[in-house]
């Protein structure tokens, strides 16, 4: 597997990390962080990866110097740089989104490893298809349209269907007709208040509900044995690792604003409270020089032009445009307080210089600055412990 030429011979047995790391957003997402871990990945010799909030909806793009390039998902953002990836139960997943990422990453030359807790939620296709049909039906911009928020709901509802279940056919089956049958009752509330007119408009979403869930549970079970390695993995926590968080903390689901937030905890809370008793750690703050936001929401700060590309952020699907502001104040103050991160990773310098308030403000934090879209393209202020 490449290494890019950049570790200097660090192997995977002689790590140089002593501590965990947790990389949290400290915007409204596309704040980095995929880089970051990339970045940590290779200065620190291919610790494990933990996707430990969040779930499939997230888009991490991770660039080589070599110009491969991937948008993670399910696996963490270190796998090109040699990682292993382990899913923390407070991550959604959705099986046939992970075998075409694992399909997508081997034909790009890579091998990707991971293990999955079997406490994970898993998304099925009746909840991308409500949650489809309930966007179109809403007008708004305020969801990636793959139906992670409609998974959380159901659980909360007590119809969770997890990784493990899939072990006993008759409870995942059981399972999957409960949440088959809550997710028809919601689109015939949907389809009930506009006729049967809204029916061509809901068509491809419609037909997803005629999969029986007998069928989805063998094509189900059939996908997860391609897409997961292994379940079962708490005992790896005793070696350092890199946490990746999934969402930016602006969108936090209990501090967020309400209506155009995420389903998930998306602060360093979750990771911590996996890690054995007593483990050091620090929080790696990712952000760029200015802010961004897709779709619905309001930011309260001036917009920027920032001449610059975004191959993974476009201005049409379910999340709307996609936009970029100054940062504020307000929002740079309710970000350190939720995310108490003790190193910033400051990407985009190359694209938009670094404000000076706030290049003043961060001069007590130790710094990783990102001057491009490779790991070869990053400078810390520091040692790494």
């Amino acid at each position: 597997m490449s290494s890019d030429g950049y570790l200097d011979g660090l192997s995977r047995i002689n790590r140089r990390v002593s501590l965990h790391y947790v990389v949290v957003g400290l915007g409204f997402g596309d704040e980095g962080k995929g880089a970051t871990v990339d970045y940590l990945a290779r200065k620190l010799g291919f610790p494990d990866v933990v996707k430990y909030c969040g779930g499939h909806q997230c888009g991490h793009r991770v660039v080589t110097s070599d110009c491969k390039s991937h948008v993670f998902s399910q696996f963490g953002s270190g796998t090109l740089a040699g990682s292993k990836t382990l899913v923390g139960r407070k991550f959604i997943i959705e099986p046939f989104a992970m075998a075409a990422e694992r399909k997508a990453l081997r034909e790009l030359g890579f091998s990707p490893i991971n293990k999955v807790d079997g406490e994970c939620l898993v998304t099925t296709i009746y909840h991308r298809a409500l949650n489809r049909i309930e966007q179109k039906w809403k007008r708004r911009n305020n969801t990636c349209g793959v139906g992670v928020g409609y998974t959380r709901e159901t659980s909360l509802c007590g119809l969770d269907l997890r990784v493990e279940d899939f072990s006993d056919a008759a409870v995942a089956i059981r399972k999957l007709d409960m949440i088959r049958d809550w997710c028809v009752a919601r689109v015939h509330s949907i389809i009930g208040v506009h006729g049967p007119s809204m029916h061509s408009s809901f068509g491809p979403e419609l037909l997803e509900f005629e999969v029986s869930p007998r069928k989805l549970y063998r094509d189900t079970w059939k996908t997860m044995r391609f897409a997961i390695d292994s379940t079962g993995w708490v005992d790896e926590l005793d070696q350092p690792c890199i946490f990746e968080a999934g969402q930016g903390v602006l969108l936090d689901e209990l501090y967020g604003e309400k209506g155009v937030n995420t389903w998930s905890t998306v602060t360093a809370r979750d990771a911590i409270a996996l890690m054995p008793e007593g483990k050091e750690y620090e929080i790696v703050g990712a952000m760029r020089t200015y802010l961004t936001r897709h779709g619905d929401g309001d930011t309260g700060c001036s917009t920027v032009n920032v001449q610059w590309e975004e191959p993974s952020n476009g201005n049409t699907g379910p999340q709307g445009e996609f936009r970029t502001f100054h940062w504020g104040s307000h929002l740079i103050e309710t970000a350190m307080l939720l995310a108490h991160p003790s190193i910033l990773a400051v990407s985009h310098q190359d694209v938009y210089e670094f404000p000076a308030w706030l290049e003043e403000k961060f001069s007590q934090y130790r710094l990783i600055n990102g001057f491009g879209p490779a790991a070869t393209h990053r400078r810390s202020t520091f040692e790494f412990k």
